[in-house]
């Protein structure tokens, strides 16, 4: 199917018969050809319906006592793969996205949609996520932007359509920074799953050897992740196995320093938004074995005065249950952010409860430190500027 589901109750099934989708008109006239063929002949669709309701025991025409009626597909969810190809480093990425994404998927059996080259634009993005319910995406970004051909921007923070498109689908990014703000703002929007770095990605490679060398790391460590999932394992799984190839590699005596300070730096950026325990082919997913080990921290930012911007030094933190870590950052004037606002009242809230506060120095510079006596995950903390100055 051009999903991932692949069992439906009958009220689901009427649910989108009712809405007239795509996936309802095709039921429709599944059923219509059976009752046809049945010697019924329906003159509109909700004649159709309404036999299809008695048929499957919605309605009490027909009881079906204790039996639980499920409808089964056995087709292999849609796969989409992005990839640029227009510059050094999305020249190399998409030769193992190629190799290791889809290659893989299509010895599976699974449907890829190949978005390459001058086709990774945003219109063309737009018109076939929608029948993927995975994607292995390459493209530059920051932390608002995921790019494609040329960096046409394919998605990015507060635009409506890339909320859109992305809900109940996952997704794999090789992007630099959209960790940072552009995938928790997509998981807040209805997306299922994304994995992806919150930091720069850097690979090393040997320009006189494409494409293989000391690229090979990188790639093998990031695309783990792909595997994991098209073998059926759970994101957070595909997350643990993920953080496990990189580690695997930086303690290799094969691979060298150069490369190993890189994927530890990658290693350490990397992370799992959204739901833990999805699958790409199983309608019910069992609990997963994974939890993450330590705690991530992402800042909301609030202003109480409309003319000042609160900037932090970092939007996502990560630390081990019980390290004390750093929120800096400063209080700016909107119009002249050269402008620090002299001693700002600053606080740090998590769900109504007060972290830690602090006042800045007459610069506009603010530190609050905090201990994480948080449980490993994800926790979202809101970082807010009073509207207050003043020396304590």
């Amino acid at each position: 199917m051009l999903n991932k589901k692949t069992v439906w109750t009958p009220q689901e099934i009427l649910k989108e018969m009712e809405r007239r989708t795509d996936f309802g008109k095709e039921h429709l006239e599944i059923w219509r050809k059976g009752l046809e063929a049945l010697g019924l002949e329906m003159a509109t669709d909700n004649e159709v319906i309404e036999h299809f309701k008695k048929a499957t025991g919605i309605s009490r025409f027909l009881s079906l006592g204790k039996e639980e009626v499920l409808i089964v597909a056995l087709d292999l969810p849609t796969l989409l793969a992005q990839r640029p190809d227009w510059d050094t480093a999305t020249r190399w990425g998409s030769w193992w996205v190629f190799e290791l994404f889809n290659r893989v998927a299509s010895a599976k059996g699974y449907p890829i949609i190949d978005i390459y080259k001058e086709q990774a634009t945003r219109p063309n993005f737009l018109q076939n996520m929608p029948k993927a319910a995975y994607a292995s995406l390459l493209g530059h970004g920051n932390e608002e932007v995921f790019a494609g051909y040329q960096n046409e921007y394919i998605l990015w923070f507060g635009d409506e359509q890339s909320g859109k498109v992305m809900q109940g689908k996952a997704a794999n990014f090789l992007s630099c920074l959209v960790g940072a703000k552009l995938l928790p703002w997509l998981i807040d929007q209805g997306m299922e799953m994304a994995h992806g770095y919150f930091v720069t990605y850097y690979f090393v490679i040997n320009r006189n050897a494409f494409p293989n060398s000391y690229a090979k790391w990188f790639f093998n460590a990031h695309f783990t992740f792909d595997k994991a999932i098209l073998e059926g394992k759970t994101a957070g799984e595909a997350h643990q196995l993920t953080y496990d190839k990189y580690s695997e590699y930086f303690r290799s005596d094969e691979v060298p320093w150069v490369c190993k300070v890189y994927l530890l730096h990658d290693r350490d950026g990397m992370q799992l938004f959204g739901n833990q325990n999805w699958k790409l082919t199983e309608e019910e997913q069992p609990p997963s074995k994974w939890a993450p080990s330590v705690a991530f921290i992402t800042l909301e930012v609030i202003s109480s005065k409309r003319d000042t911007l609160v900037i932090p030094e970092r939007e996502v933190y990560k630390a081990y249950p019980g390290e004390t870590i750093y929120i800096k950052g400063k209080v700016v004037d909107k119009e002249n952010q050269e402008y620090g606002v002299p001693y700002p009242h600053i606080r740090l809230v998590y769900e109504d409860k007060i972290l830690g506060e602090t006042v800045g120095d007459n610069n506009g510079n603010f530190e609050i430190p905090l201990k994480v006596d948080f449980e490993p995950g994800q926790y979202k903390l809101v970082l807010n500027f009073t509207g207050e100055t003043g020396k304590a």
